[in-house]
C-alpha cells in the first residue's frame, strides 16, 4: 500500500493528479463509518443494514483541487441557466410530449430534491458524465461526513465543516421545495416512495432521510407505491394522509400501472411532487448531454455566451441515430452508450 504524506491545502493539480493514481489511503475504514452511524442513529437493525451492502462507501478518496470545484461548479451553474430557457423548455416538451408528466401549475417551479451531477476527473478537468434527478446517498455521505470529524485523516486536517449546518441544509431543501409548491410552513407527512423500499440497495439512506426528517417535526413513512390510496381528494397510505413524496422511483415518467396514481395525485397537485418526471425530462434525461454540448443549438436558444462556452468542458456527446449507425459501429471501441433513461449502469456498454 502507497501511504501520501499530508503536503498541506495547496497541492498542485499534478500533485492531486498523483496521488488519484498512487494513493490506496482511507480517511476511515467502513467499520469506523458503520460504527459511527450506529452509534448516532436509533434506527432498528441499521448495523445490520449496512453490513447487508458492503459496497455503500469507496475504499478510497478522490482528490480535487480548489479549480476543479470551481469548474464544476460552473457547469452545474450553466446547465442549471439553460434549463431555465423557454426556448430550451419547448424544445424538451415537443420532444418527449407522448410520454410527458405536464407538472400542475403551482409545482412547474419546483426544483427538485437532491439533484446529483456526477464527474469524472481527468488530465483536463472534471467531465460530467451524467445529471441524475433520483440521486440517492445524501444521508449516507453526510453520516460519512460526521464520522470524518472523529478520525483525523492521514492525508490532511480534520474536516472544519459543521454537521449541524449541513443537517440543517437537508432538512431546508424540503421545506424549501414544499413552499416552492405554493405551501405554507413545512409538510406534516412526507412518503419516500420506492418499489419495495426494503430491498433497494440505498434503504439505508432513506431510513436516515427519515430519521433526519422526523428530528425536525415531519413525519416520514417509507412506502412502495402499491400501499397508496386516496382518502377524499388526498394521496394517503393506510389511512394517513401524504403531503409531499420523495420520489425515488426510475420509472421517470411514472408510466407503469402501479404508479398511475401517484401519477394522477401529482397532476392534480393532491400532492407535491419531487423529483418529478419534469425534473427527470429536462435534466437527466441522456439526450439532453447532446444539447448542452450544441454550441449552435444552444445560442439559437438564447443561452448566454458564458454558458455556451463552459458547457464545452461536457465530453462531446451524440444521440444514435439510423445515419450514424455504420459510423458508430466502426468506433463501437472507443465510444460509451447509455440509454436515454437509463440509471445504475443499466444498458451502458
Amino acid at each position: 500500500m502507497n501511504v501520501c504524506e499530508p503536503t498541506g491545502p495547496s497541492l498542485s493539480n499534478a500533485d492531486l493528479a498523483a496521488l488519484n493514481a498512487s494513493c490506496e489511503c482511507v480517511p476511515l475504514s467502513r467499520s469506523m463509518i458503520d460504527e459511527s452511524i450506529a452509534s448516532q442513529s436509533r434506527i432498528d437493525g441499521i448495523k445490520e443494514m449496512l453490513n447487508e451492502r458492503p459496497h455503500l462507501f469507496a475504499g478510497s478518496a478522490v482528490f480535487i483541487s480548489t479549480n476543479e470545484w470551481q469548474q464544476m461548479v460552473q457547469q452545474m451553474q450553466a446547465i442549471e441557466a439553460i434549463t431555465r430557457l423557454p426556448a430550451y423548455q419547448a424544445h424538451i416538451v415537443a420532444r418527449t410530449s407522448a410520454a410527458m408528466v405536464a407538472p400542475p401549475a403551482r409545482q412547474s417551479a419546483n426544483a427538485g430534491l437532491l439533484m446529483g451531477y456526477d464527474f469524472h476527473i481527468t488530465n483536463n478537468g472534471p467531465r460530467l458524465i451524467e445529471v441524475n434527478t433520483n440521486a440517492g446517498g445524501a444521508f449516507l455521505a453526510n453520516e460519512m461526513l460526521n464520522a470524518t470529524q472523529k478520525v483525523a485523516s492521514i492525508c490532511g486536517s480534520t474536516p472544519t465543516f459543521d454537521p449541524a449546518t449541513v443537517k440543517a441544509s437537508l432538512i431546508q431543501m424540503f421545506i424549501h421545495e414544499w413552499q416552492l409548491a405554493g405551501r405554507q410552513g413545512k409538510p406534516h407527512t412526507i412518503a419516500i416512495v420506492d418499489r419495495d423500499p426494503e430491498r433497494q440497495y440505498l434503504y439505508p439512506d432513506m431510513q436516515l432521510a427519515a430519521e433526519l426528517l422526523r428530528e425536525s417535526g415531519i413525519e416520514v413513512i417509507c412506502v412502495d407505491p402499491g400501499a397508496l390510496h386516496l382518502l377524499g381528494d388526498r394521496l394517503a397510505v393506510s389511512g394517513t394522509i401524504i403531503d409531499m413524496v420523495y420520489n425515488r422511483l426510475t420509472d421517470f415518467s411514472l408510466e407503469h400501472p402501479e404508479h398511475q396514481l401517484l401519477k394522477q395525485a401529482y397532476e392534480n397537485d393532491q400532492v407535491v411532487l419531487s423529483p418529478a418526471p419534469m425534473h427527470h425530462a429536462l435534466f437527466a434525461d441522456k439526450r439532453n448531454l447532446a444539447i448542452f454540448r450544441n454550441q449552435q443549438l444552444l445560442t439559437a436558444m438564447g443561452a448566454r455566451p458564458i454558458d455556451v462556452e463552459t458547457l464545452q468542458q461536457l465530453p462531446h456527446t451524440r444521440n444514435v441515430t439510423p445515419d450514424l449507425v455504420e459510423q458508430m459501429w466502426q468506433q463501437r471501441r472507443n465510444l460509451f452508450f447509455k440509454p436515454s433513461a437509463g440509471y445504475g449502469g443499466r444498458a451502458a456498454y
